[in-house]
């Protein structure tokens, strides 16, 4: 049982490095290499344009939505990444309209895929910010959202970041994923009180089986060495109990 738990223990603390390793990019997630937990149907979705703003004047509320909804479902070609479906970044783009307004936007100089001109750029007040986070978290699948994250290249089976991200929504821990898609923030676990890492933790030994870390090739950044099960004893991150870190 002892080693169990131990191993248990460096899955978790592993999961929790890998979080911190998260880099958000505006309207799309980069986690590395990313492959979506989807039917297929998303996989294919191509890089796409975006929508040419007039230089004067107030932009209209179709050409904002339109721009909004580019933010956050573009996908580049040259990287596979995390990008919403196309129906729940129209819906948000629509709320996100809704709720600040035409004018507001417009006024604040929001670009698509201009640098210095996205929604984490432009001064929105703490009160809009919030708003536009809970458009978001209403129109965004974000346990799909995560689970892809944590998915990555296949480093876990797609059943344990499913699981791994519908236990963070039943505890309430998804909202920090929403902010960092939205405003291109990076996901810190042990920001605030470090409810999220706790999360991260107890969901780990709940959803991750010990042979979930077998990766001899994989290094974690500024994370543990990772548990070989074939590593002879006396090797860091053999099986051997006095071989691993501690948790």
């Amino acid at each position: 049982m002892g080693s169990v738990v131990r191993r248990s223990g460096v899955a978790a603390t592993s999961l929790v490095g890998l979080l911190v390793g998260l880099v958000v990019l505006v309207g799309c997630t980069e986690t590395g290499p990313v492959t979506e937990v989807d039917d297929g149907s998303e996989s294919a979705r191509g890089e796409t344009t975006a929508p040419v703003f007039p230089d004067e004047g107030e932009v209209p509320a179709e050409l904002l939505v339109e721009g909004l909804a580019f933010d956050l479902g573009n996908r580049p070609v040259d990287a596979r990444y995390w990008a919403a479906p196309a129906d729940q970044a129209e819906c948000a783009a629509v709320d996100i309209v809704d709720a600040i307004g035409a004018p507001r936007l417009s006024e604040l100089g929001y670009r698509p895929g201009v640098p210095g001109a996205s929604l984490n750029d432009i001064e929105l007040t703490d009160a809009e910010r919030g708003q536009v986070v809970e458009v978001v978290e209403a129109c965004v699948d974000m346990v799909d959202a995560v689970a892809a994250m944590f998915y990555g290249d296949g480093r876990i089976p797609a059943s344990v970041a499913d699981c791994l991200a519908t236990g963070l929504q039943d505890r309430g821990q998804l909202r920090p994923f929403v902010v960092a898609v939205v405003f291109g923030t990076a996901v810190d676990p042990f920001g605030s009180d470090s409810a999220l890492a706790t999360a991260m933790l107890d969901q780990a030994a709940v959803c991750v089986p010990e042979a979930a870390f077998n990766w001899a090739d994989l290094d974690l950044p500024g994370g543990p060495v990772v548990i070989d099960e074939n590593s002879p004893g006396g090797v860091p991150g053999s099986p051997f109990p006095d071989d691993q870190p501690d948790p």
